[in-house]
């Protein structure tokens, strides 16, 4: 049984705790939010992203193609979250 988060709000807040950690992003740094694109705004690096998808796949027991990796809503916090939810709801 999985203690994984499922909805959507969960996973979002979960995706946003691990970028604000990993990416060292300050609580008073207005400009990121759930919906910056965190590749352009420089929050996630090449190596990041490795370290972001890894985390990804095993906090939240999906698979994520090299497509995924590259659409446009992979950019953002809340477009990570709707592609992992929509994966975790086709797999059970």
């Amino acid at each position: 049984m999985t203690t994984a988060p499922t909805t959507f709000e969960a996973v979002a807040d979960a995706i946003e705790h691990f970028v604000r950690q990993h990416a060292i992003v300050a609580d008073d740094d207005h400009g990121f939010n759930r919906e910056v694109d965190l590749f352009d705004t420089g929050y996630i690096d090449s190596l990041g992203l490795v370290t972001l998808t890894s985390h990804l796949e095993c906090t939240f027991e999906v698979t994520l193609s090299e497509e995924d990796l590259f659409h446009e809503d992979f950019a953002t916090i809340d477009g990570m979250a709707r592609l992992i939810v929509a994966r975790r709801h086709r797999s059970e």
